[in-house]
């Protein structure tokens, strides 16, 4: 994990501390505004002191509702910041693994001429047949890491993806993959982030009443 990662997620963090301090706050003035608003007044000397009582509590509901508002915005920000310096180390970890596989080709071309240059024809791997007829390659080294270039490349994109759009996606042209070695289209749980799916489901309770955030 980059350090730009970890200060982000900590970031959230924090901001998530906020976030629910002023959901409480917000829980305890709404308390205290009913209770003021509930007063019953006995004497009319008291409707003065009562009704300041019950207006003031009531500001206080508003301005406790405004800051609590902000801190959501400020927790939303930071999650999406997460998300961005999480892709930003999926792009670092994906040039690093494609170094390794070029490292790798490289050495298996040399290889592979000496084969040839010694026995006069090219070797290559046996293609095997998929139960719907297709010919892939088989699981050698190369196709492994061909594999973790093309889910770091991908999980990359999802976030990316999560962030401008607030959901996940649930196929690889959506984020613009056009590499598949499943078979098929579909992101599996491999090519998408945990994150990605924790962000968008803050987002589905995003401008929930503080009362409903602190029951979860």
């Amino acid at each position: 994990m980059s350090r730009v990662l970890s200060r982000a997620l900590a970031e959230v963090e924090a901001a998530q501390r906020d976030r629910d301090r002023w959901a409480r706050v917000v829980v305890e003035s709404e308390q205290a505004a009913e209770n003021a608003a509930a007063v019953d007044v006995t004497d009319p000397s008291e409707l003065d002191a009562v009704g300041d009582a019950a207006v003031r509590a009531a500001g206080r509901v508003g301005a406790a509702q405004r800051a609590f508002a902000t801190a959501e915005r400020r927790l939303a920000d930071a999650r999406r910041s997460a998300l961005v310096a999480e892709a930003s180390d999926e792009d670092e970890q994906a040039v690093a693994a494609q170094k390794g596989l070029a490292g790798h080709r490289s050495k298996l071309d040399a290889l592979l001429r000496q084969l040839r240059d010694l026995d006069g024809v090219d070797y290559e791997p046996k293609l095997i047949w998929t139960f719907d007829n297709k010919s892939v390659e088989p699981p050698t080294n190369s196709t492994r890491m061909t594999w973790t270039v093309h889910v770091h490349r991908t999980r990359a994109a999802v976030l990316r993806y999560a962030v401008e759009n607030g959901r996940a996606p649930s196929f690889g042209h959506e984020v613009g993959v056009g590499f598949d070695m499943g078979g098929h289209n579909l992101l599996g749980p491999d090519l998408m982030p945990e994150t990605v799916r924790a962000f968008v489901a803050t987002l589905e309770v995003q401008n929930a009443p503080a009362a409903a955030l602190l029951a979860t």
